[in-house]
């Protein structure tokens, strides 16, 4: 039967590395979200429409991937078109999404 599916809610954490970050909406972030290493919080603009709240915390947490490799300065043109990527890859395989995160 077609019909809307339930929103899914923003994780409140995400495991990144040996960090766990605090994911939260933000109300006044001069961006769309960011990844603060030091405090290990995510904040993601409140209010993005669905599809641009995910990319945004895939964005982020491609930025706390990098911070986890060592990385501190990065190529916001790289982290986007990465996220964006990701998303699509994960959505148009859903075999790949599943095979990915199986276990074994």
């Amino acid at each position: 039967m077609g019909g809307k599916q339930a929103r899914q809610i923003m994780p409140s954490r995400l495991k990144v590395g040996a960090m766990v970050y605090d994911v939260v909406a933000a109300n006044g972030l001069p961006d769309m979200g960011l990844c603060d290493e030091e405090n290990a919080t995510i904040a993601i603009r409140a209010g993005l429409p669905d599809d641009v709240e995910r990319i945004t915390v895939l964005h982020e947490a491609v930025h706390a991937m990098l911070y986890a490799l060592g990385y501190r300065k990065h190529n916001e043109r790289i982290v986007d078109g990465l996220a964006y990527q990701m998303v699509a890859v994960l959505r148009d395989n859903p075999d790949f999404a599943r095979y990915l995160v199986a276990g074994d």
